[in-house]
């Protein structure tokens, strides 16, 4: 696999693995209800659908770490300021 196809597959890995987070964080999360400005969440899932599908999260974090070590992807190190600063700014510039 050349360098090209190896950034790919990490970017494509990358955007897997957050959205991986956030469901995780969301079945993880104790409040029965959540309540925002313009939406609510309604924690509507069973606790026995919520084991598994905290376990189908976890299996497939496991398939990217195996697939990160067989093909020698590389970890980026991640600034929190730089994260926050990126996510205000999109924020400033929606149309």
């Amino acid at each position: 696999m050349n360098e090209n196809h190896k950034r790919a597959l990490t970017v494509y890995l990358y955007s897997i693995e957050k959205d991986l987070e956030i469901v995780q964080r969301t079945l993880e999360h104790d409040s029965m209800k959540s309540d925002h400005i313009f939406y609510t969440i309604t924690r509507d899932v069973r606790q026995n659908t919520k084991a598994d599908l905290l376990h189908a999260v976890s299996r497939m974090f496991d398939e990217i770490r195996t697939m990160k070590r067989e093909y020698q992807l590389q970890t980026t190190n991640e600034s929190s300021r730089r994260q926050i600063s990126a996510t205000l700014s999109d924020i400033w510039i929606k149309d």
